[in-house]
Protein backbone atom coordinates (compact mmCIF):
# COMPACT_ATOMS: atom_id res chain seq x y z
CA UNK A 1 0.00 0.00 0.00
CA UNK A 2 1.19 3.46 -0.94
CA UNK A 3 0.46 6.59 1.10
CA UNK A 4 1.04 10.25 0.49
CA UNK A 5 1.00 13.22 2.83
CA UNK A 6 -1.58 13.66 5.54
CA UNK A 7 -2.30 15.65 8.67
CA UNK A 8 -1.37 14.98 12.30
CA UNK A 9 -2.47 16.95 15.37
CA UNK A 10 -1.20 15.87 18.81
CA UNK A 11 -3.56 15.84 21.73
CA UNK A 12 -3.69 18.97 23.91
CA UNK A 13 -1.86 20.98 21.28
CA UNK A 14 -3.08 23.87 19.14
CA UNK A 15 -0.58 22.98 16.39
CA UNK A 16 -0.91 20.44 13.59
CA UNK A 17 1.53 18.92 11.09
CA UNK A 18 1.10 18.44 7.34
CA UNK A 19 3.28 15.96 5.42
CA UNK A 20 4.39 15.65 1.82
CA UNK A 21 6.23 12.32 1.94
CA UNK A 22 5.39 9.15 0.02
CA UNK A 23 5.32 6.00 2.13
CA UNK A 24 5.19 2.35 1.10
CA UNK A 25 3.48 0.22 3.71
CA UNK A 26 3.62 -3.56 3.78
CA UNK A 27 1.22 -5.11 6.28
CA UNK A 28 2.17 -8.39 7.94
CA UNK A 29 -1.03 -10.27 8.74
CA UNK A 30 0.81 -12.92 10.74
CA UNK A 31 2.44 -10.48 13.14
CA UNK A 32 -0.27 -7.82 12.75
CA UNK A 33 2.33 -5.15 12.06
CA UNK A 34 3.11 -2.76 9.21
CA UNK A 35 6.56 -2.14 7.81
CA UNK A 36 6.75 1.47 6.54
CA UNK A 37 9.39 2.69 4.10
CA UNK A 38 9.91 6.21 2.74
CA UNK A 39 10.17 6.77 -0.98
CA UNK A 40 13.32 8.61 -2.07
CA UNK A 41 12.48 11.55 -4.34
CA UNK A 42 15.16 12.93 -6.63
CA UNK A 43 13.62 16.39 -6.78
CA UNK A 44 11.11 18.29 -4.68
CA UNK A 45 9.80 19.93 -7.84
CA UNK A 46 8.78 16.51 -9.20
CA UNK A 47 6.66 15.63 -6.12
CA UNK A 48 3.33 16.93 -4.85
CA UNK A 49 3.49 19.74 -2.28
CA UNK A 50 2.13 19.63 1.26
CA UNK A 51 -1.55 18.70 1.51
CA UNK A 52 -4.20 16.75 3.39
CA UNK A 53 -7.83 15.69 2.77
CA UNK A 54 -6.75 14.69 -0.74
CA UNK A 55 -7.55 11.60 -2.81
CA UNK A 56 -5.09 8.95 -3.97
CA UNK A 57 -5.55 5.82 -6.07
CA UNK A 58 -3.30 3.20 -7.62
CA UNK A 59 -3.65 2.94 -11.40
CA UNK A 60 -2.32 0.04 -13.45
CA UNK A 61 -0.58 -1.34 -10.31
CA UNK A 62 2.48 0.87 -10.71
CA UNK A 63 1.10 4.40 -10.89
CA UNK A 64 -0.31 6.40 -7.96
CA UNK A 65 -2.60 9.29 -8.81
CA UNK A 66 -2.91 12.09 -6.24
CA UNK A 67 -5.71 14.62 -6.58
CA UNK A 68 -6.94 17.70 -4.72
CA UNK A 69 -6.66 18.31 -1.01
CA UNK A 70 -6.01 21.47 0.94
CA UNK A 71 -3.19 23.31 2.69
CA UNK A 72 -3.68 27.01 3.45
CA UNK A 73 -5.98 26.94 0.42
CA UNK A 74 -8.03 24.46 -1.54
CA UNK A 75 -5.98 22.51 -4.11
CA UNK A 76 -7.29 21.11 -7.42
CA UNK A 77 -4.15 19.74 -9.08
CA UNK A 78 -3.46 16.14 -10.15
CA UNK A 79 -0.16 14.35 -9.68
CA UNK A 80 1.02 11.04 -11.05
CA UNK A 81 3.75 9.09 -9.28
CA UNK A 82 5.34 6.04 -10.89
CA UNK A 83 6.08 3.47 -8.22
CA UNK A 84 8.06 1.19 -10.52
CA UNK A 85 11.64 0.74 -9.29
CA UNK A 86 11.11 3.35 -6.57
CA UNK A 87 13.94 3.65 -4.08
CA UNK A 88 12.78 3.40 -0.45
CA UNK A 89 14.45 3.71 2.93
CA UNK A 90 13.37 2.33 6.29
CA UNK A 91 11.21 4.75 8.21
CA UNK A 92 12.39 5.72 11.67
CA UNK A 93 10.11 4.34 14.41
CA UNK A 94 9.89 7.78 16.09
CA UNK A 95 9.76 9.93 12.98
CA UNK A 96 6.92 12.12 14.26
CA UNK A 97 8.08 15.57 15.30
CA UNK A 98 8.18 16.47 18.96
CA UNK A 99 5.10 18.32 20.08
CA UNK A 100 6.10 21.69 21.61
CA UNK A 101 2.97 21.79 23.77
CA UNK A 102 3.72 18.33 25.16
CA UNK A 103 7.28 19.42 25.83
CA UNK A 104 5.98 22.44 27.75
CA UNK A 105 3.71 20.21 29.84
CA UNK A 106 6.51 17.76 30.59
CA UNK A 107 8.95 20.54 31.46
CA UNK A 108 6.37 22.28 33.65
CA UNK A 109 5.58 19.05 35.50
CA UNK A 110 9.30 18.46 36.08
CA UNK A 111 9.82 21.97 37.46
CA UNK A 112 6.78 21.67 39.75
CA UNK A 113 8.06 18.31 41.03
CA UNK A 114 11.52 19.71 41.75
CA UNK A 115 10.08 22.76 43.56
CA UNK A 116 7.76 20.53 45.61
CA UNK A 117 10.63 18.25 46.65
CA UNK A 118 12.77 21.26 47.61
CA UNK A 119 9.94 22.72 49.69
CA UNK A 120 9.43 19.41 51.49
CA UNK A 121 13.16 19.15 52.24
CA UNK A 122 13.23 22.77 53.43
CA UNK A 123 10.28 22.21 55.79
CA UNK A 124 11.86 19.04 57.19
CA UNK A 125 15.16 20.86 57.70
CA UNK A 126 13.43 23.76 59.47
CA UNK A 127 11.53 21.38 61.75
CA UNK A 128 14.69 19.43 62.59
CA UNK A 129 16.59 22.66 63.25
CA UNK A 130 13.78 23.90 65.52
CA UNK A 131 13.75 20.60 67.44
CA UNK A 132 17.53 20.73 67.87
CA UNK A 133 17.31 24.32 69.10
CA UNK A 134 14.61 23.44 71.62
CA UNK A 135 16.61 20.43 72.81
CA UNK A 136 19.70 22.60 73.19
CA UNK A 137 17.72 25.15 75.18
CA UNK A 138 16.36 22.42 77.45
CA UNK A 139 19.85 21.00 77.99
CA UNK A 140 21.23 24.46 78.61
CA UNK A 141 18.51 25.22 81.14
CA UNK A 142 19.14 21.95 82.93
CA UNK A 143 22.92 22.30 83.06
CA UNK A 144 23.53 26.01 83.50
CA UNK A 145 21.82 27.12 86.70
CA UNK A 146 23.01 29.79 89.09
CA UNK A 147 21.56 31.40 92.17
CA UNK A 148 18.23 33.17 91.96
CA UNK A 149 17.95 36.92 91.69
CA UNK A 150 16.25 37.08 95.08
CA UNK A 151 19.10 35.17 96.72
CA UNK A 152 21.68 37.38 94.99
CA UNK A 153 20.04 40.50 96.37
CA UNK A 154 20.26 39.04 99.87
CA UNK A 155 24.06 38.94 99.73
CA UNK A 156 25.40 42.10 101.34
CA UNK A 157 27.35 44.74 99.42
CA UNK A 158 29.74 46.75 101.59
CA UNK A 159 32.56 49.24 101.16
CA UNK A 160 35.97 47.68 101.27
CA UNK A 161 38.21 48.87 104.14
CA UNK A 162 41.63 47.32 104.29
CA UNK A 163 42.35 48.56 107.80
CA UNK A 164 39.23 46.90 109.20
CA UNK A 165 39.77 43.57 107.44
CA UNK A 166 43.50 43.40 108.12
CA UNK A 167 44.61 45.58 111.03
CA UNK A 168 48.23 44.52 110.56
CA UNK A 169 48.28 46.24 107.17
CA UNK A 170 48.39 49.63 108.93
CA UNK A 171 52.10 49.16 109.69
CA UNK A 172 54.56 50.75 107.21
CA UNK A 173 56.03 47.39 106.26
CA UNK A 174 52.63 45.95 105.44
CA UNK A 175 51.77 48.94 103.21
CA UNK A 176 54.56 48.12 100.76
CA UNK A 177 53.50 46.84 97.30
CA UNK A 178 55.10 43.46 97.98
CA UNK A 179 53.07 42.92 101.15
CA UNK A 180 49.64 42.53 99.51
CA UNK A 181 47.86 39.50 100.99
CA UNK A 182 45.48 37.16 99.20
CA UNK A 183 42.55 38.68 101.07
CA UNK A 184 43.22 42.06 99.42
CA UNK A 185 42.85 40.64 95.87
CA UNK A 186 39.65 39.56 94.11
CA UNK A 187 40.06 35.79 93.49
CA UNK A 188 38.21 36.01 90.16
CA UNK A 189 39.85 38.94 88.34
CA UNK A 190 43.03 38.99 90.50
CA UNK A 191 42.83 42.78 90.85
CA UNK A 192 43.59 44.37 94.22
CA UNK A 193 40.70 45.84 96.15
CA UNK A 194 40.71 49.58 96.73
CA UNK A 195 39.44 51.34 99.82
CA UNK A 196 35.84 52.44 99.42
CA UNK A 197 35.18 49.99 96.57
CA UNK A 198 31.92 48.00 96.55
CA UNK A 199 32.44 44.34 97.38
CA UNK A 200 29.91 41.56 97.81
CA UNK A 201 30.11 39.42 100.93
CA UNK A 202 29.31 35.72 100.75
CA UNK A 203 28.10 33.72 103.77
CA UNK A 204 31.50 32.03 103.89
CA UNK A 205 33.12 35.45 104.63
CA UNK A 206 34.87 35.66 101.25
CA UNK A 207 34.54 38.95 99.36
CA UNK A 208 34.65 39.68 95.62
CA UNK A 209 34.08 42.50 93.22
CA UNK A 210 30.34 42.87 92.69
CA UNK A 211 30.51 42.48 88.90
CA UNK A 212 32.87 39.50 89.13
CA UNK A 213 30.91 37.44 91.64
CA UNK A 214 27.52 38.32 90.10
CA UNK A 215 28.65 36.96 86.74
CA UNK A 216 30.01 33.85 88.46
CA UNK A 217 26.81 33.22 90.42
CA UNK A 218 24.72 33.35 87.22
CA UNK A 219 26.19 29.94 86.34
CA UNK A 220 27.26 28.54 89.70
CA UNK A 221 25.84 28.22 93.19
CA UNK A 222 29.09 27.80 95.10
CA UNK A 223 31.86 30.09 96.28
CA UNK A 224 34.86 30.16 93.91
CA UNK A 225 37.22 29.89 96.88
CA UNK A 226 35.81 27.32 99.29
CA UNK A 227 33.03 25.77 97.12
CA UNK A 228 30.43 26.29 99.84
CA UNK A 229 26.83 26.45 98.62
CA UNK A 230 25.70 30.06 98.39
CA UNK A 231 22.04 29.04 98.01
CA UNK A 232 21.95 27.73 101.57
CA UNK A 233 20.95 30.30 104.13
CA UNK A 234 23.59 31.11 106.69
CA UNK A 235 22.72 29.26 109.82
CA UNK A 236 23.93 30.74 113.06
CA UNK A 237 24.65 28.03 115.52
CA UNK A 238 24.43 29.25 119.11
CA UNK A 239 26.25 27.14 121.61
CA UNK A 240 24.99 27.72 125.11
CA UNK A 241 27.61 27.59 127.78
CA UNK A 242 26.95 24.95 130.38
CA UNK A 243 28.02 26.03 133.88
CA UNK A 244 30.63 23.76 135.38
CA UNK A 245 29.69 22.80 138.90
CA UNK A 246 32.47 22.68 141.46
CA UNK A 247 32.40 20.06 144.18
CA UNK A 248 30.82 21.35 147.36
CA UNK A 249 32.88 21.07 150.50
CA UNK A 250 30.90 20.48 153.62
CA UNK A 251 31.98 21.73 156.99
CA UNK A 252 32.32 18.23 158.47
CA UNK A 253 35.38 17.58 160.57
CA UNK A 254 37.18 14.28 160.15
CA UNK A 255 38.84 13.10 163.32
CA UNK A 256 41.80 10.76 163.19
CA UNK A 257 41.32 7.37 164.88
CA UNK A 258 44.08 6.21 167.08
CA UNK A 259 44.94 2.54 166.92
Amino acid sequence: MWFFGGYYKPQQSPSGYVYDDIVLGQFDLKNMAMDARHAVLNSKAASPPLRYNHRAALWHRDTMIIYGGSYQSQLGDVWVYNTTNSLTTAAAPNSLPLDPASLVYVLGAFIVTVVFVLLVLLLRWRRADRRNLQAAQVRGTAVVRGVTKERLEQLRVTKYNRAERNPESASPQQNSPDAVSNEDVCPICLIEFEDGEDVRNLPCKHIFHVACIDEWLKRNTSCPMCKSNVDLEAVTVTVESVPVSTPNRSGAVVLPIDP
